[in-house]
């Protein structure tokens, strides 16, 4: 081999190497959005879970014998303070 073709060859080398670095490097940016992607839809599921949970045990308290009295106390409250803002 030629001092020249050794010069290209040692181009050539240089340009793979940069271009597996720049494939690593997307990789690496490629797994980090994937990873905060997958942190984002947890958080979305907690928080679909969590307000889901709340809606059920809300339900169950309205449909229990212990809100209808206390929904009408709260109206009847609420009503005499309308009523006293009036006057």
């Amino acid at each position: 081999m030629t001092p020249l073709e050794i010069a290209h060859q040692i181009e050539e080398l240089t340009r793979q190497e940069k271009d597996a670095v720049d494939r690593a490097h997307a990789a690496t940016l490629a797994r980090e959005k994937a990873q905060a992607d997958e942190a984002a839809a947890d958080a979305a599921i907690d928080h679909i879970r969590n307000e889901r949970a709340h809606l059920c045990n809300l339900l169950r308290y309205e449909q229990s014998s212990e809100f209808v009295p206390q929904a009408y106390k709260l109206a009847a409250k609420l009503g005499r303070k309308t009523t006293e803002r009036k006057h």
